[in-house]
């Protein structure tokens, strides 16, 4: 059996903010979206979709992390420090989004 994964989705309040931080700072191409404001969703042809929330569920959570390959660490760092996002405890290759979502940055091999 050959698995991979699919998508994560993640459930966020503040949509917009992460439609351009996903699209614009990270690269990520939208394949598509639907719903209107409040319930509205996309999904990236990265594997990554949004949900947007109106608030958030304690016992629904977010997500835990997310693995994203890249070909630049420190830069793809550099532009999400400038962004709003921060250093996380886990080591120097993962920032959390001011939502608190986690991201751990990869090489990406070629």
């Amino acid at each position: 059996m050959n698995i991979q994964l699919n998508h994560v989705a993640l459930s966020v309040e503040e949509f917009e903010w992460h439609v351009h931080f996903f699209h614009k700072v990270l690269g990520m191409s939208i394949k598509k979206s639907a719903g209107e404001k409040p319930i509205r969703k996309v999904w990236f042809n990265e594997g990554i979709q949004l949900n947007e929330v109106t608030k958030m569920i304690e016992d629904v959570g977010v997500c835990n992390h997310l693995g994203i390959e890249t070909s630049d660490v420190r830069q793809t760092l550099e532009r999400a420090y400038l962004n709003g996002c921060t250093e996380a405890l886990q080591g120097e290759q993962w920032f959390c989004l001011p939502s608190g979502i986690v991201i751990e940055l990869m090489e990406k091999n070629d």
